[in-house]
């Protein structure tokens, strides 16, 4: 895959200086959650107060500049869309997974266990790896009952932005030097309907 490998690095030195323009601001649903957030994001991994961020698809753009350099362990597919990704997030100073619900399932579920275990906190895009968008499967919630994990939602918002509205997951493009908006869902044990609802109640659909 050295195709998709040199793609991805192009892709991180150019996606570097367009999304250093951003600027980013934070809502909180609830914001007693914002002491919650803070602490594993901008804590010394690993440790004990680690979180899962769930989030569809279409936040994924928005969302890898903010994590940057913050050892966020990402779930990615291992198929060669999934290498030009996962090259862009080494790039950007995360830890990868390589699984899917399609491929290599188990182990993926199994290696996302292990990590929140070890605390690490897990970034995951829960409508993948080929949607349908907006449609979050259940492997988060597993990961979350089983390791006694909080699930934080976060979906994105762009005061400028163009919307890939022809692609599957529907992706938000900020333009640069927008304002980029993470809106921080419930933290909480999520069930799947409640995980799903939180996230459903922020997406950019025009």
């Amino acid at each position: 895959m050295i195709k998709q490998r040199i793609l991805g690095l192009l892709i991180s030195f150019f996606y570097q200086i367009y999304a250093a323009t951003f600027r980013y601001e934070l809502v909180f649903e609830d914001e007693s959650d914002r002491d919650i957030f803070f602490r594993d994001v901008y804590g010394k991994r690993p440790h004990e107060s680690n979180l899962i961020f769930g989030f569809f698809h279409q936040a994924q753009i928005g969302l890898v500049s903010y994590f940057e350099k913050k050892k966020l362990t990402v779930l990615v597919s291992p198929s060669k869309d999934g290498e030009i990704l996962a090259t862009i997030l080494d790039y950007f100073g995360m830890r990868l997974i390589r699984g899917s619900s399609n491929k290599n399932p188990k182990k993926a579920l199994l290696d996302s266990i292990d990590e929140l275990n070890n605390g690490y906190s897990l970034g995951v895009a829960v409508d993948g790896p080929r949607g349908p968008a907006f449609s979050a499967k259940d492997g988060i919630i597993r990961m979350s009952q089983a390791t006694k994990t909080l699930i934080a939602p976060l979906t994105i918002k762009a005061n400028h932005y163009y919307l890939f509205s022809n692609a599957w997951d529907k992706s938000i493009l900020p333009y640069p030097f927008s304002k980029v908006f993470i809106i921080v869902g419930k933290i909480k044990y999520h069930d799947l309907d409640s995980f799903q609802a939180s996230l459903m109640n922020h997406i950019t659909k025009k």
